[in-house]
């Protein structure tokens, strides 16, 4: 009886306080903070962060913006019922997008400039640069997300980067709700046009999200995988974005390995992804760096040098391999010759020695010496060249 008694004793003590109704929302770096977002109706003292407020209420919450003047507007939710979850923004006044509008509108008002161009010139206001980030003209540029134009279909991606989550020119505090509709990059990464996967591809570098949404994950996967030149843009993303944590550095070793057997650039910007990926990975059953420097002299033995200095303290000299990079590849590591000239002497000598055993030697093989002949601790290249 005494359990029961304090069970209805705590919740009409819940609900005399009322219950957490919760806003999420973004508020434009230049209007202000949600400090400024005024609550009609709480029962309390509401908990304000950078992009939430939470209030107790037994009633509907009214939420509007405080600071008066028209430069900046309330979109969202403004009536939110207790206990639930509303989203808004505060974003710039659509008097100052009303020419974009029209130009958006009207071929007529827009001079003669094909719509590509017009989004172009009015996106660059969007962003950091208020007023223009208005909720209808990034109505306007979404409905030309997937315009037949892949121009236009280019153009409105570069429009949306700036409102795409933590890019170097979100104007919204980290957190904030996204203002680009789920499954839109998704669209984008399988486009019918290269043109605009490609640009995709390059663009979601600009993402500063860690880690990456699953959305993302999932378009660069299906980019990485796609024809070059998408695959060598989409592979530059990912060596990008993993080298700055903002996507599983595993995730991106799994996905070079897949790639690099592909030929051309593709397949070489995935070699270099190997190579930089010592700076976040520990070999383990997944990462082995043997099987990567393998695999890059099977398919990209020039790019062999730099993978396997990367992974020099993991992958001892092997004679083969080095008789491969000798005899089969046009470029060096003076780097990774000078380390096997300290860790594997007599091995390193006698590959040399016999790679070109006669009196006339190439210019390479005199590159070769020459990196040894600058080597401290060793008097000269005799050592190792004829």
């Amino acid at each position: 009886m005494g359990d029961t008694l304090g069970m209805w004793t705590l919740w009409f003590a819940l609900v005399a306080q009322g219950a957490p109704t919760v806003l999420h929302v973004g508020v434009h770096q230049h209007a202000g903070t949600t400090h400024d977002i005024a609550v009609d109706g709480a029962d309390g003292l509401c908990t304000v962060t950078m992009t939430q407020v939470t209030c107790p209420a037994t009633r509907p919450l009214t939420f509007r913006w405080g600071p008066p003047g028209t430069q900046w507007a309330w979109v969202g939710d403004v009536v939110v019922e207790p206990g639930g979850t509303g989203t808004a923004w505060v974003m710039g006044s659509e008097e100052d997008a009303q020419p974009c509008l029209e130009r958006l509108a009207s071929p007529e008002a827009s001079g003669g400039e094909d719509r590509s161009q017009v989004i172009r010139a009015c996106a660059e206001g969007v962003g950091p640069d208020a007023p223009r980030t208005t909720r209808l003209l990034l109505d306007r540029f979404l409905e030309h997300a997937l315009d037949p134009d892949p121009d236009v279909r280019v153009a409105v991606i570069d429009a949306l980067v700036p409102l795409w989550r933590h890019t170097a020119s979100d104007p919204y505090p980290p957190g904030s709700p996204s203002l680009i509709p789920e499954g839109l990059i998704a669209r984008w990464a399988v486009d019918v046009h290269p043109r605009v996967r490609r640009r995709l591809a390059n663009r979601l570098r600009d993402v500063r999200e860690a880690p990456l949404s699953l959305e993302m994950m999932s378009a660069l996967e299906n980019l990485t995988a796609d024809r070059r030149p998408v695959s060598r843009a989409a592979m530059k993303t990912m060596d990008v974005l993993a080298l700055d944590e903002r996507t599983p550095a595993l995730w991106a070793w799994e996905r070079a390995m897949g790639m690099v057997s592909n030929p051309g650039p593709p397949g070489r910007a995935a070699a270099n992804t190997l190579a930089h990926l010592v700076q976040e990975l520990e070999p383990s059953e997944k990462v082995v760096p043997r099987d990567a420097v393998q695999a890059v002299l099977s398919f990209h033995p020039e790019r062999a040098w730099g993978v396997w200095y990367a992974w020099r303290s993991e992958v001892p000299l092997h004679r083969p391999w080095v008789d491969i990079l000798l005899w089969d590849t046009v470029g060096l590591s003076r780097r990774l010759l000078q380390h096997w000239a300290k860790t594997h002497p007599s091995e390193l000598a006698e590959a040399i020695r016999e790679w070109e055993s006669g009196p006339d030697h190439t210019e390479r093989y005199r590159e070769v010496c020459a990196a040894l002949a600058s080597l401290e601790g060793l008097p000269s290249s005799s050592e190792f060249c004829l």
